[in-house]
């Protein structure tokens, strides 16, 4: 069986929203919580969180996850808030560590993700004859994450620098040949980057 492991970036500053969004309400629970949540109930083998050492999870996750922590783990990244390749990167080298056959990079500020979106990442990937070497999701012809990546992808993933993210090896055309999955329901895609996001994800957005 093939492992696959979900990188969970959790290790941004929240700039632009102006105080540290993760831990802020959502739904009965923590911003950063939901989509974490979803990773863990999906069919991932391990979920691998990355934060920033200044951001302790402690802060934002779900005291319901902080109590079971058998699927998933905490990874703190020193060069974090020189961008989020640092993240990318530091996640990757964890996986491999840890032997994924493959990773599903998330970002934990698009709180309605959904377990169905994640576990179609995962058996399209599995169902495949022939191997690929990404799995990406597609929101009107536009690449969006979560991303599913296999390990023949890692040491182009480790190379990536700055604040890029791993969306342009697909667009560069580095990684050869993968597959991307057309998703009707923006809200899986939904990021929360600004007070007025925060606002609207409070009043309507939902799962």
């Amino acid at each position: 069986m093939k492992a696959m492991i979900g990188i969970y970036l959790a290790a941004g500053k929240s700039t632009r929203m102006g105080l540290y969004k993760l831990a802020l309400p959502l739904s009965g629970t923590t911003l950063g919580s939901l989509s974490l949540k979803a990773a863990i109930q999906s069919k991932l083998d391990q979920v691998i969180v990355i934060e920033n050492s200044s951001t302790p999870h402690a802060a934002w996750v779900d005291p319901s996850l902080l109590n079971n922590q058998e699927k998933w783990s905490v990874e703190c990244c020193d060069d974090a808030d020189r961008g989020q390749s640092y993240s990318i990167v530091c996640g990757v080298k964890k996986a491999a560590e840890m032997g994924a056959d493959g990773i599903i990079i998330m970002l934990a500020d698009q709180p309605f993700l959904s377990v169905s979106l994640i576990n179609r990442l995962l058996s399209t990937y599995s169902s495949r004859t022939k191997p690929l070497p990404y799995v990406a999701s597609k929101l009107k012809n536009d690449i969006r994450p979560p991303i599913l990546f296999s390990k023949e992808c890692f040491p182009f993933l480790l190379k990536l620098k700055g604040d890029e993210g791993a969306k342009k090896l697909i667009l560069n055309g580095c990684l050869g040949e993968g597959l991307s999955i057309a998703h009707e329901d923006p809200m899986n895609f939904f990021d929360i980057d600004t007070p007025r996001d925060y606002q609207k994800a409070k009043g309507g957005a939902s799962h």
